[in-house]
């Protein structure tokens, strides 16, 4: 996936997490909004499972290639060592220089060139395989060599096969993000049926679906706390219940929360002399949220979010 499409990913799920919370009758006055809901709900399950999958096929493939390349370049080097000492005890320089090879030297080299020299180590255990077998170079040992190069060997084409296979699923991927996004549209023309008759739910809807903007890495949430004339109430208490945090405005009414993962939170106002006023927000990863609070005077016995 690329940047776009994972912060497209982060605000389904959060639109999920906020509409998992709204009552099935609220839902129920929009119409055919609950069936839209299905098919995002089923399409965005599509987009989790194949975003999953491929991190789980990229892994997969380096663990068992790495594993595979760690088992026969530990067995050429068993093989290489007892020729080395072979040709120590021959005084043929030559061999002993070819027969040098160090694990950690030979594990690093590119694919093709370990498979290559593992190649040679074995072709020269068969060709002297009568002068080394004291050495304990045995057939079955350079038969399991031979086995672990090639199936190594084979193993090396899988990625340049599999480029066809990510293409595939790309455009896969890319059908599946359109898919939600097609449906979104019709979801956000039908939740604006809700702007006067339950304007919490409309607002915290639509605060759930904006998308991460580049260049707030980590201000999650950002406020202005203010009384019924606009002026600022300092040192009011915010609470964020979900997430354990306590903060208190400054002088000027704001508050900031950094580093908030995605998801839906309760933020909680309040200060004596002053109305509580509890709002849920919707957060997503590395994208900055703001919200205005407006706290009546207890006298007033009301508060709302502007």
């Amino acid at each position: 996936m690329n940047q776009l499409q994972e912060r497209k990913r982060s605000m389904y799920y959060v639109v999920e997490d906020f509409l998992a919370t709204v009552p099935a009758a609220t839902l129920a006055t929009l119409p055919q909004f609950e069936n839209n809901l299905v098919l995002f709900t089923d399409t965005v399950g599509l987009i989790r499972a194949e975003s999953e999958s491929q991190t789980t096929n990229r892994i997969g493939y380096r663990i068992v290639k790495d594993d595979l390349k760690l088992t026969m370049t530990r067995e050429a080097i068993d093989v290489a060592t007892r020729i080395r000492a072979y040709a120590i005890n021959e005084g043929n320089t030559v061999l002993r220089e070819e027969m040098n090879q160090r694990m950690s030297n030979l594990y690093k080299r590119a694919d093709t060139v370990c498979a290559d020299i593992c190649w040679f180590i074995h072709g020269k255990g068969t060709e002297l395989l009568a002068d080394v077998d004291p050495y304990g170079v045995k057939q079955d040992m350079l038969d399991e060599l031979s086995a672990s190069i090639t199936e190594y060997v084979a193993y090396i084409p899988k990625p340049r096969a599999g480029i066809v296979e990510r293409k595939q699923a790309t455009a896969e991927m890319q059908q599946l993000f359109a898919n939600s996004d097609s449906i979104l549209k019709t979801m956000d023309a039908l939740m604006t049926m809700l702007q006067f008759t339950d304007p919490e739910v409309y607002k915290s809807y639509f605060s759930s679906r904006k998308i991460i903007r580049p260049g707030y890495r980590t201000l999650s949430l950002r406020g202005l706390v203010t009384d019924a004339e606009g002026l600022p109430i300092a040192k009011a208490n915010v609470i964020i219940e979900n997430a354990n945090i306590y903060r208190k405005t400054t002088d000027v009414g704001g508050f900031e929360i950094k580093d908030l993962a995605s998801g839906m939170y309760t933020v909680t106002i309040n200060k004596p002399g002053f109305v509580e006023m509890r709002t849920v927000v919707a957060v997503t990863a590395t994208q900055r949220s703001e919200i205005n609070i407006v706290l009546s005077e207890v006298a007033n016995k009301t508060a709302k979010v502007a």
